[in-house]
């Protein structure tokens, strides 16, 4: 038996089954627009960055989970999510390598669509070369708002805010630029 959530806009969630998640944004009707997660398992990570691109045509907001297995899931989330303005990045730590994440900005570099300015990861597990490349290739569209927990690369970023290219936030106020009524459920 499905429930099904035709009026759910936000969907932010904690230490809820990323299967019950996915399940939950496969029966909202293609109403939301943001969704916030906060997870410790990643079993089903292929499988909701899925639910997001099929689901949510609307989605402005999103938490997305970045691992070596989902990269193409990845990439119809940038291109047939058209609206999007902010990604919060999770990253699979057990199933990610390096080399993916070179892979992963080039990807934002070439499908990201035009509002999308705003993103919330750890920029560490980028190395200098990589987020140089970013930057440089992010010129000429909007300014980047990045904000991380505990980037080591400050300098660099520092260098393009003053270029006009990166406009550094730190991690407060990621999720706060709209004024909206939530309800949290913790498990």
């Amino acid at each position: 038996m499905s429930v099904f959530y035709y009026n759910l806009q936000i969907l932010e969630l904690i230490n809820i089954p990323l299967r019950i998640i996915t399940n939950i944004i496969q029966n909202t009707g293609g109403n939301l627009w943001r969704i916030k997660i906060r997870i410790t398992d990643f079993d089903c990570s292929k499988e909701y960055n899925s639910a997001i691109y099929k689901y949510c045509p609307y989605i402005k907001y999103s938490s997305i989970i970045l691992d070596n297995q989902n990269l193409d899931e990845l990439k119809d989330v940038l291109i047939r999510c058209k609206h999007l303005e902010a990604l919060d990045v999770i990253v699979d730590y057990n199933k990610h390598y390096y080399g993916d994440h070179d892979k992963f900005l080039d990807l934002l570099i070439k499908l990201a669509p035009d509002g999308l300015y705003k993103f919330h990861m750890n920029w560490e597990i980028f190395n200098i070369e990589s987020l140089q490349l970013f930057f440089n290739n992010w010129k000429g569209r909007k300014t980047l708002q990045l904000y991380d927990h505990m980037s080591n690369w400050l300098f660099i970023i520092e260098l393009y805010e003053i270029e006009g290219i990166v406009g550094y936030k730190d991690c407060e106020g990621f999720w706060d630029d709209d004024n909206y009524t939530k309800i949290t459920w913790k498990n």
